[in-house]
């Protein structure tokens, strides 16, 4: 019973979230809408911990979720900017220049679509969406698309993944289940109908995995890993988690496949030599949002350093051969001394230690859990930990492992809190459409982790 009121509560509480943020358009409420997507995420965290819904409340469930996703496809898109530069790079790619090769501030391709240049963040900053996001952007610019298009289309992605999670069940009766868990994710339903989020076809990619697992194909594995780390790089960390890779025939097949599909990838663009990462280094060494552990062990890190009588600069000499000198100059001599700031050592060795700890959490996870799904979520749960910046929609690969796994045990009980609450982190960009400043909720990363944890002790007898 209790399950079937979690069902009820998500039908409920999905088209409620969504009006919120269709209101957000026009009143300060985007926040409240932000608290009605995380009690959503609540409602469905007991839902797909529990039995499949009844006949009747599938129905209920189906007209709660079309009237969420038309109230989120009339709104304009809410909580995040990266759909404008979806759609200025599938512009610029569909008139046959490289977005890679230069910022969308540049007036070499500014000049594309310079309203779309005026809405998106960092326009300074040159693109960081791997090839074959940049082919679905490109499909988008040739037919001419808009957001709302884009968002539809996710959207069909969405409903489509659950669709085939429900075909794909091994188990008599648990497709059902499945596929309306996956389908009415509070966190899936804002990704696709208001953030337009390009992850939302990364439920596509691990359903798929998930299955060719089950199948034992090699090949099918490192083909889903390989499209998955073509659409945004980490989910390569994926191939950790498929059975091929535990035996070494197979592992190189699986290997070979998703290297390969990883190859075709970039080739195209394998000529511009760095600059076909854009600003990805940029992204990952000096970004932070919604941060795991490692970033309150680099906060820890800071203070011991200034508490050691660490200065805020700090110089690290380097061999003249590793480092030319007459390319650095600092206060306007040659050096060939590298200048750190205090934030940036701690950030470094908390980034080593997060690293350390992620490579062994990976090997004792894969000696010890054998139930399907439970390798691919600790997997997923900590590179999350191990990252400075963890967006909600970074949680949508999440998605299939937690319902399949629906809340059983530790590591069950652990993504589906993670799934269900990840919502909170859209907080800070509510507050700005309220009109306040950009300024990161300091409780909501805590709370998020700590209730995490909480729900892995809660579920430590159940299996």
């Amino acid at each position: 019973m209790p399950a079937q009121f979690g069902w009820w509560g998500v039908a409920v509480m999905l088209p409620c979230a969504a009006l919120l943020t269709l209101l957000s358009a026009t009143e300060p409420v985007a926040r409240w809408a932000v608290v009605a997507w995380t009690v959503s995420g609540l409602a469905w965290a007991a839902a797909v911990s529990g039995p499949g819904p009844t006949r009747a409340t599938e129905q209920v469930l189906a007209a709660g979720l079309a009237l969420g996703y038309l109230a989120l496809l009339a709104a304009p898109p809410r909580f995040s900017d990266d759909l404008w530069r979806y759609l200025f790079d599938g512009r610029v790619s569909a008139m046959g220049l490289n977005p890679f090769a230069y910022a969308p501030a540049n007036p070499k391709i500014s000049w594309v679509a310079p309203d779309l240049v005026a809405k998106m963040n960092f326009p300074e900053m040159r693109t960081i969406y791997p090839p074959m996001g940049q082919g679905l952007f490109a499909l988008l610019g040739l037919v001419s698309g808009s957001e709302r298009l884009w968002r539809l289309a996710l959207v069909l992605v969405a409903l489509g993944s659950a669709r085939l999670f429900a075909r794909e069940a091994p188990e008599p009766g648990a497709g059902a289940a499945r596929g309306w868990g996956l389908a009415t994710a509070p966190l899936v339903v804002v990704s696709a109908g208001s953030l337009g989020a390009l992850d939302v076809t990364g439920l596509v990619v691990v359903v798929a995995l998930l299955s060719a697992a089950v199948k034992r194909s090699a090949a099918r594995q490192g083909l889903w890993v390989g499209i998955g780390a073509g659409l945004k790089l980490f989910p390569a960390v994926l191939f950790w988690t498929v059975p091929a890779s535990r035996r070494l025939r197979s592992g190189v097949v699986a290997g070979g496949v998703a290297a390969l599909v990883l190859t075709a990838a970039y080739l195209p663009i394998a000529g511009i030599g760095s600059k076909a990462l854009g600003s990805l280094s940029t992204y990952s060494t000096a970004w932070s949002f919604n941060g795991g552990p490692v970033r309150w062990l680099a906060m820890g890190l800071e203070a011991g350093l200034e508490a050691g009588g660490v200065g805020d600069s700090v110089e690290v000499p380097l061999p003249e051969g590793l480092y030319d000198p007459a390319r650095r100059v600092v206060d306007g001599l040659p050096t060939a001394k590298l200048f750190l700031g205090r934030n940036e050592v701690a950030r470094l060795l908390a980034t080593a230690i997060g690293l350390l700890l992620l490579a062994a959490v990976l090997v004792l996870a894969r000696r010890r859990l054998v139930r399907e799904g439970e390798l691919m979520a600790v997997c997923l749960l900590a590179f999350y930990g191990s990252q400075f910046t963890v967006y909600p929609w970074y949680g949508l690969w999440l998605v299939p492992a937690a319902v399949l796994l629906g809340g059983r045990g530790r590591v069950g009980g652990a993504a589906v809190a993670f799934v269900a609450l990840l919502p909170l982190a859209l907080m800070t960009p509510a507050g700005v459409m309220d009109g306040g400043p950009w300024q990161e909720a300091a409780w909501v990363a805590p709370a998020l982790w700590g209730l995490v944890c909480a729900a892995a002790w809660w579920r430590r007898d159940r299996v």
